[in-house]
Parts: structure tokens; C-alpha cells; sequence
């Protein structure tokens, strides 16, 4: 994998050091190498608009900037408003990630607009919301998405836990 990379062969050497990490998971320079090569590899790539499940894939292997600049490129020749949607709430989770709380913030409000409305976006809006010391913003985000989720839903049980504490005291 690294002669394969040495030589300028990233697809060989993406593919050589996955196997090597399938041969032996805690191989960390294995996956270094295979991350990396996997980078050289798509930056060589022939030109295409990249989509929500190549941001995604990006984004599951690290690759934080990658996936930001792929959601940008990929929004501008998204077709639907869902498509939109989707991109902005991964656009939003690479944000957050570089701890860009701002930009993530209105990415993940772009990405409500968009349909992704679901608990988990709320919950984010709150965590970014706190990071910022919006504590009443973070509140209402995480009392919708406790409200979003529903009764029997691990994400809207942590949110009811942490809109509690951010009440004012002596309120129920």
C-alpha cells in the first residue's frame, strides 16, 4: 500500500490497505493510509457533483472538509427541496465537527426548511444553540425535539433531560 502510494497508485493503495486493516483492525496505520489514499483518490477523480451518500461516506471516514465542500458543491445542483434538506443537515454535521457552531446553526435551520425535521435535528440546533450561550434557543430546540420524538425515543428522553436543566430554577 505505501510503494502503491509512493508511486502515485491511490486507488492501489486504497485498496492494499483496506485489506491490511481487514487482515488486522487495530492496523491504524493501515487506515491512515486508506483514508488518505481514498482522499488523493477522489480529488483525482474525474469531475462529478458528488450527492448526499458520497457526503455522508466522507463524512463516516473523517473526512470533515471534504464533506462540507461536497454538500456546498452538491447543493448547488440539487433538484428537489428534499434534496437540499439532506445536504444541509450533512453540511450542518461537518460544521459542527470544525466547531463552525454559527454556520452549523443556520445550515441545520436551512436543513428544517428542507424537511429534515425530525428529533435528532432539533437536538442538534439545541447542542449548537448551547455552544453558542443561547441557553433559551437551545431550551426550545431540545423541547422540540423532546416534543418531535415522542414517548419512547432515546433522543427525545436526553432532550427532555437537558431542556430541564436549562429551566430557570423553581420552574417545573
Amino acid at each position: 500500500a505505501a510503494m502503491h502510494a509512493l508511486n502515485g497508485k491511490a486507488g492501489a493503495a486504497e485498496a492494499q490497505a483496506a485489506a491490511a486493516v481487514a487482515l488486522r483492525p487495530d492496523f491504524e496505520t493501515g487506515k491512515r493510509l486508506a483514508v488518505t489514499s481514498r482522499g488523493w483518490r477522489d480529488a483525482r477523480s474525474a469531475t462529478r457533483t458528488p450527492g448526499v451518500a458520497d457526503v455522508r461516506v466522507a463524512l463516516g471516514e473523517g473526512r470533515i472538509r471534504t464533506a462540507a465542500r461536497w454538500a456546498d458543491q452538491a447543493m448547488a445542483t440539487a433538484s428537489t427541496t428534499r434534496d437540499r434538506g439532506e445536504l444541509q443537515r450533512e453540511r450542518a454535521r461537518a460544521l459542527l465537527a470544525m466547531g463552525q457552531q454559527e454556520a452549523a446553526q443556520d445550515a441545520l435551520k436551512r436543513a428544517g426548511a428542507g424537511g429534515q425535521t425530525d428529533a435528532s435535528m432539533w437536538f442538534e440546533l439545541g447542542e449548537s444553540a448551547l455552544q453558542l450561550g443561547a441557553r433559551d434557543a437551545a431550551r426550545f430546540y431540545f423541547e422540540m425535539a423532546a416534543e418531535v420524538g415522542g414517548a419512547n425515543n432515546s433522543i427525545a428522553e436526553q432532550a427532555r433531560l437537558r431542556a430541564k436543566a436549562l429551566r430557570p430554577s423553581g420552574n417545573p
